[in-house]
């Protein structure tokens, strides 16, 4: 018994006594310089996520998850400004979004996203400071160099329409002189040793999330696009700034534009014959058994209406108006709540122009390269990190908050770690990535 017993036990002795070597990097910053960061983004950037910019999404921005890396490897303190009230938000008219249990349009009680209360005022008050995280919500390419971005709105109605054209009450609330800096002049003036770069989503947003074409926010041209980037570029590198630069994703892969599916009409017999019966004087319409496309409007088409096709978008707040207005059915979907061929053609050709234009200036510049829009179009099909999947599927995906455009905690984790690969393998760097698991997802009630 004894000899089987030290059978038994030697082998385990002999295990203890060669336990592997894990062999961990030291943090090291590489060829670059940590010590003074400057973000240059838009809401994305800022930490904007259910539909508002607020405190603590502010404290949950993939540039000051970065900034808390590069600290590991000589970074120094990194300021954003913050909305001064905790408990407050500011977006674009409705405030922040959270799920909560109530009646839906139909009377039906569910889960859903419900809007908490927009305070305009804080985003009027200006903060002073030399912050670091200089994102700005609904800023396009073509406002970084305009000084006029930053001038002073006076009253709540001009905060609401005033996003994106011209004026923008988000920067207005941090810039060092309003009226005469830009966010580049902002960022010039830290004489930065690093900075990240990403610009250029809100150059289609703005006028897809509107339904697109003519009477909302154009799309930038590529070419405009690639002079404001390229000046912007020039300032930043003057004196020696190392950086990255991150591509645009295809917008049209994100929730707000794919939760409702092009032919999600879904009938049963007796409602595709009443429907077709309906549309009886308009021969180029007709329902069938199960799945069909949603009747849009279209003032090229015979009767200024037709049925949507594969390839194109209804977004996301037409939810309403489908469920309980009839539109798609009995009525059109109205054009501000779709996205048809010619439209996301125009998008799609605009975001592969700037994405060139971003590819070319990285090599230009030096800087390393974050392909976000690849990174995008995996998570389209599933992500896997640490043996959880991600996707862009409304609320349940766990990357994307309940505006369905802007990510939540644990999304701007992914792409903070998109950046820091990046930056590591141009810069020789070691940054340890983040913590993805320690970020909330969706926060269920």
């Amino acid at each position: 018994m004894k000899y089987l017993k030290l059978l038994i036990v030697a082998p385990f002795v002999l295990l203890l006594g060669c336990q592997p070597e894990f062999d961990i990097p030291t943090p090291a910053s590489g060829d670059a310089d940590f010590s003074t960061y400057v973000a240059i983004g838009n809401s994305l950037t800022a930490g904007y996520t259910n539909g508002a910019l607020y405190t603590e999404g502010q404290l949950n921005s993939y540039p000051l998850m970065m900034a808390n890396q590069f600290k590991l490897v000589g970074g120094g303190d990194f300021l954003q400004p913050l909305i001064t009230n905790p408990t407050l938000s500011f977006g674009g008219g409705t405030g922040r979004l959270s799920l909560a249990v109530g009646p839906g349009c139909d009377g039906v009680v569910g889960l859903g996203p419900t809007a908490a209360d927009l305070d305009i005022a804080v985003a009027l008050d200006h903060v002073s400071g030399t912050f670091g995280n200089l994102g700005v919500p609904s800023i396009r390419s073509i406002d970084i160099n305009n000084p006029l971005f930053g001038t002073k709105m006076n009253n709540p109605i001009e905060v609401l329409t005033g996003l994106g054209m011209g004026q923008n009450p988000f920067y207005q609330r941090f810039a060092t002189n309003p009226g005469t800096s830009t966010v580049i002049t902002d960022a010039v003036d830290q004489n930065p040793t690093f900075f990240t770069f990403w610009i250029g989503a809100n150059d289609v947003l703005l006028n897809a999330t509107a339904g697109g074409g003519a009477g909302v926010v154009p799309i930038t041209n590529p070419t405009d696009f690639k002079t404001e980037v390229n000046a912007a570029l020039n300032d930043l590198t003057t004196n020696g700034a190392k950086g990255a630069i991150a591509t645009i994703p295809n917008i049209t892969a994100i929730p707000y534009f794919t939760t409702i599916p092009w032919n999600g009409l879904v009938l049963d017999q007796a409602n595709a014959d009443a429907l077709n019966a309906a549309y009886a004087a308009a021969p180029h319409i007709s329902f069938n058994l199960g799945p069909n496309g949603f009747v849009i409007a279209d003032a090229g088409a015979l009767g200024g209406l037709r049925k949507a096709v594969a390839g194109e978008y209804i977004l996301i707040n037409a939810s309403d108006t489908i469920k309980c207005g009839g539109a798609g059915s009995m009525s059109p979907v109205p054009p501000s709540f779709v996205l048809d061929a010619a439209e996301v053609s125009a998008v799609s050709g605009a975001i592969d122009g700037y994405n060139m234009a971003i590819t070319e200036l990285a090599t230009q510049y030096d800087l390393a390269l974050v392909d976000v829009n690849a990174f995008f179009a995996e998570a389209i099909s599933g992500l896997q990190y640490d043996g959880v999947t991600y996707s862009p599927t409304f609320i349940s995906g766990g990357a994307f908050s309940l505006d369905g455009v802007h990510p939540t905690a644990r999304g701007y984790a992914l792409i903070a770690n998109e950046f820091i690969e990046a930056i590591n393998a141009k810069y020789n760097s070691n940054v340890p990535t983040v913590q993805v698991h320690e970020y909330d997802g969706v926060v269920f009630p």
